[in-house]
Formats: C-alpha cells, sequence, structure tokens
C-alpha cells in the first residue's frame, strides 16, 4: 500500500515539474483547503483571551418582583453614571418602578429617559464598565423584558461587587420588617413593613407579655429543643372578631424581635407547593398564615355513621340535614388537604426555627385535630378592649394629656380606637370625646303594691 502511495506522489512531483501552472494550480487549491479547516482558530483564539480577560454580571426584568426591582435600580444608576454623553440609543422608561424620587410635583423629563438596547460605555468609582442591554420574549405578558450584561476589565469581581452594591438601596432602617408572599415554589421579597411597636398595640398588657415571653423563650431554647428530640418550630392561633388587632400582634412581634414575615394564602396552594414553600423558609422567621379558615382543608370534616337501609349501606351525613345541592364549596375542591397541612404543622417539613402564627375570625369552624395541644402551642382569643387598654393608648399617642380621672370607658375593638384616633388626630380632646364610655349599672328598683283603698 505504501508502494502505491509513494508511486502516485513520484508521479505528481513529477507533472508539477514539467507544468508549473499545474503545481500552481495544486498550492492554491491545498492553500484553500488549509485555510478553509483553520478558519475558525482565529476567531476562537480571541474568543478565549475576551472571556479569559473580562468579568460579567447579568440581570433581567423577568419572573418575580425582587427582579423587576433590582433591574430598574441598576439601569437608573447606569443611566446616572459618567459617560452617558457618548450614548446615542435611549428609549422612555416604561416599566412600573416606585421610589421616592418617583412621588414629586414638577418632574423632570431628563430622568425618564433611559438607555436603549445597544452596547454603552460608562465610567463608575474611576473604572470603566460597558453594558449591553437587549429584549427578552415578552409573549403572554403586558410587560417589556429586558436585559442587561455589564462587562469589566479584569478578572476579579470585586469591581463589579462594588459596582452593584452602589446601584442598589440599602435599608438601614433600624427595625424593618420584610415581607415576603410566595412567587412559583420560592418566595418574593415584597416590600418593608412599617416598624410596629407593643405600645402602639391597644390589646391587654397581660396578653401581650405572655405573647412576648413565648416568643422569647423559643429563640433562646434551641438547644433544649434539640437535645429532647422535638422539632423546633412554635404554633400560635389567634382569633377572634375582626378588628381586634390580631395582624397588629404579629407585627409588633416581628418588629420587636427583627423576624421577617413571610405570608400564605391556604386556599391558593396544594400540599405540594405548601411544602416546598416551607422548605424554602429561612431558619428565624415568622410564617403568618391570614384567615387559615379560608381554606377547605381547615374546615371540621363530616360526622358520619353506617346505617342500613334494606339491601344496602348508606352513609348519612349528620351535620347535613337538607336536600340542597351540594355548591363548589362544599365539595372541597381545594389541593391542599387535612392531611397534608397537619403535616406541614408538625414540622415533618420545613426548617427548625420557624414561628407559624395562624389567625381566623372562626375559630368554631377550624378541625379540632389542627388546634390540638402538641400541634398548636398557643391559642389565645384576641377581643375587644376596656378602659385599661384605651387609657394606655391615649397615654402613648399623646403622653403630655391628663386623662379625667371621672373618666371611665366602654369596651370597643382596636380597629374603632385606631379610626377616632385618625379622624381627631390633631384634636386629642375631641379624640377622647369621640370614644364610649362605660355605662353605670343600673340599679333595680323594687316595686310595692300597696293596693287600693
Amino acid at each position: 500500500m505504501f508502494e502505491h502511495i509513494n508511486s502516485l506522489y513520484a508521479s505528481i512531483l513529477a507533472l508539477t515539474r514539467e507544468n508549473q501552472f499545474l503545481a500552481a494550480g495544486l498550492s492554491i487549491y491545498g492553500l484553500g483547503i488549509l485555510t478553509y479547516l483553520l478558519r475558525d482558530i482565529p476567531k476562537k483564539v480571541f474568543q478565549f483571551i475576551y472571556s479569559q480577560s473580562i468579568t460579567t454580571i447579568s440581570v433581567d426584568n423577568s419572573g418575580a418582583a425582587l427582579n423587576i426591582t433590582r433591574f430598574n435600580y441598576i439601569v437608573s444608576f447606569i443611566n446616572g453614571c459618567s459617560g452617558r454623553n457618548f450614548t446615542r440609543h435611549f428609549k422612555l422608561r416604561s416599566s412600573i418602578f416606585y421610589e421616592s424620587s418617583d412621588i414629586r410635583e414638577n418632574d423632570d423629563i431628563e430622568k425618564e429617559i433611559q438607555l436603549g438596547d445597544g452596547i454603552h460605555f460608562f465610567t463608575s468609582q474611576r473604572k470603566l464598565f460597558w453594558v449591553k442591554r437587549y429584549k427578552l420574549d415578552s409573549n403572554g405578558t403586558e410587560r417589556e423584558k429586558a436585559g442587561i450584561t455589564i462587562y469589566s476589565l479584569g478578572r476579579n469581581r470585586a469591581a463589579l461587587v462594588n459596582l452593584i452594591d452602589a446601584a442598589l438601596p440599602v435599608f438601614k432602617e433600624k427595625n424593618h420588617v420584610s415581607l415576603y408572599r410566595p412567587c412559583g415554589s420560592g418566595w418574593d421579597r415584597r416590600c418593608n413593613i412599617v416598624p410596629r411597636s407593643m405600645d402602639s398595640i391597644a390589646a391587654k398588657q397581660e396578653l401581650k407579655d405572655e405573647l412576648i415571653q413565648s416568643v422569647q423563650e423559643f429563640l433562646d431554647s434551641e438547644a433544649w429543643y434539640i437535645e429532647k428530640g422535638i422539632t423546633y418550630k412554635e404554633v400560635h392561633v389567634l382569633h377572634g372578631p375582626t378588628g381586634t388587632g390580631k395582624t397588629s400582634l404579629i407585627r409588633a412581634i416581628a418588629t420587636l424581635f427583627k423576624l421577617p414575615i413571610f405570608e400564605v394564602d391556604l386556599s391558593s396552594v396544594s400540599n405540594s407547593s405548601l411544602l416546598s414553600l416551607l422548605d424554602g423558609l429561612p431558619k428565624r422567621c415568622i410564617c403568618l398564615v391570614e384567615d387559615f379558615e379560608s381554606s377547605g382543608a381547615t374546615k371540621k370534616r363530616a360526622r358520619v355513621e353506617v346505617v342500613a337501609n334494606e339491601a344496602e349501606l348508606k352513609s348519612v351525613d349528620k351535620t347535613d340535614k337538607s336536600d340542597a345541592p351540594l355548591s363548589l364549596a362544599d365539595l372541597n375542591l381545594d389541593l391542599l388537604t387535612i392531611s397534608g397541612l397537619l403535616n406541614a404543622l408538625d414540622g415533618i417539613s420545613g426548617p427548625s426555627g420557624v414561628i407559624y402564627f395562624l389567625s381566623t375570625n372562626c375559630i368554631d369552624s377550624i378541625d379540632p385535630a389542627i388546634l390540638r395541644k402538641g400541634r398548636t402551642d398557643w391559642l389565645r382569643y384576641i377581643g375587644a378592649i376596656g378602659d385599661k387598654e384605651i387609657k394606655n393608648y391615649i397615654r402613648f399617642v399623646c403622653p403630655t394629656y391628663g386623662i379625667p380621672e371621672d373618666i371611665v370607658f366602654g369596651e370597643m375593638v382596636g380597629c374603632n380606637l385606631y379610626a377616632a384616633f385618625k379622624e381627631n388626630k390633631h384634636d386629642i380632646e375631641a379624640f377622647v370625646a369621640s370614644l364610649p364610655l362605660k355605662e353605670p349599672k343600673q340599679t333595680s328598683k323594687k316595686i310595692v303594691n300597696i293596693g287600693i283603698h
């Protein structure tokens, strides 16, 4: 075989020596093949050198609300950096984004103009960056989706970290409480809740002290729970009429202990999604479930007995005395079941160190299995307030006001007390005068029948 190859090679050499045009043609043909085979090497070498010489970070405004907030803050920051005079492609801000500068009487249209699609150069902290803005698929949504990639020379990511740190706001409130709500199978940070002190809550002082002590002992007892083999979680159930301050108490607890609140609506989750959400909770936090009676999974299960009726057995619901057709609510089509909820409260899923707060206005409709001891650690009624609580609140909102000693206030719910103060916030006398007074007990009069003379 090698002899044939050598013979062919010798024949080609002989032909090229005799015919210079054939030699030139074969040379050009061979050079073309070699160039074709090596055509991507310079590009790949350049791409390799380029990729190893820069550091990038990307962000887009798709998905969770936190992504939108971050994207808009970074774009607005870049928009104000040096180097904007070299940019020739702009667009008006169209995404929903609120910040303190957005609320002003005389808005500056210059601040509404942002970088358009394409590549833009800018400087920050005396360092050169460039950013590429591009569109994302927005089909099926009302919001325009976009993304940006920021480039920095060098392999050190510190420059990008400093840039993002400068672009994103830092919440420096001492006692801020972050509120999270479900987003898919995870959590999305929505906002900071306004801090609420315990003194601002119009509730019985004994109740507030007991709640504070319970949460404090729980947070300090992790080692005890582990040593005793008890799941490190605590379930609080607050029940009572609407407007008595159940949510306000929870917010004050979150403020006092600086615990983030993760709020979930049981009527919108299934067994699997609830487990996924609980798995994503941090170690020290409050999981808030308001109006948890809204889910069919928490309703009392019907008592059923089996009775013989001729040749067949029929299941008869003792609690249902009507022949009316069942509604969709009666059919309980919720994907969350009582067993799934009980597993969640028992701590089978989710990290340790979570404090669950469940509030309801209708405790009578809740299945006893949820409220039994060992599953619910703290069950308290939040009702109307009386003279002592009302006077404490007056002293809180106006410490210099002297409450007349002969005044005895009657019972009222906390929301009415707050409303009365808001209506008379500039007139403490009118505020106090608007509050109900306790009516004196009526003395019974003995009727004497003197007869007819």
